[in-house]
């Protein structure tokens, strides 16, 4: 992933992705949407961001989280003041690359030594990414948002626990036990282990 840093050339990128991803048929497989939000938000845009992000959401609705276009939609709902869905969108991101905010706040981090189950979520996919580009995004009071969420309990809690799992997934066959740990992992990062959803998968925020 790379990011320009001429706003005209930003502007130009954005135009032609949107007319690509907009176009019948295209299925996106260089992931194009994951580069909208972050755009927007390169020429500080977060009305254009929330929008981009609306339609993302719209239209991908089962992508696995991707740490970069989250960073930036978490960002996105801080800067139009919602704040309960950041916190989602956070959890969300810390659990889809465990590595990502720990260096976004400069934090020491190393990679686990668990087997990761895609490129996403390793070390290297954050250390090699824009990162520059995307972290000088955050200003101070921003990153101190970024650090409460992230030293908070909860997170904390659930940060240990999800290690434990994925360690302990390295050597369980297939079979039901192996199934449950799964299904705890998910539910740890899509915050079901929180309740944050009903029956119905709505969201309760138990944040307000």
């Amino acid at each position: 992933m790379t990011l320009p840093k001429d706003p005209k050339k930003i502007r130009d990128r954005i135009t032609r992705y949107e007319k690509t991803l907009k176009s019948r048929n295209h299925r996106d497989g260089s992931g194009l949407r994951f580069l909208l939000g972050p755009l927007y938000l390169l020429v500080g845009d977060a009305e254009g961001a929330e929008k981009s992000y609306a339609w993302y959401k719209r239209k991908f609705p089962d992508d696995m989280p991707e740490a970069f276009n989250h960073l930036c939609w978490v960002l996105t709902l801080l800067r139009t003041e919602k704040e309960n869905q950041a916190k989602t969108k956070f959890r969300e991101l810390v659990f889809s690359n465990l590595y990502s905010v720990p260096l976004l706040l400069k934090e020491p981090t190393q990679q686990h030594s668990f087997r990761h189950s895609s490129n996403w979520e390793y070390l290297s996919y954050i250390t090699d990414g824009p990162c520059e580009e995307i972290f000088s995004l955050f200003d101070a009071s921003e990153l101190e948002w970024i650090r409460s969420e992230w030293r908070s309990k909860s997170i904390q809690d659930d940060v240990v626990r999800f290690i434990e799992i994925h360690k302990l997934l390295d050597s369980e066959a297939r079979g039901i036990e192996r199934s449950r740990l799964v299904d705890e992992a998910y539910r740890i990062a899509t915050g079901r282990s929180l309740d944050l959803f009903d029956d119905n998968d709505n969201v309760i925020s138990p944040f307000k």
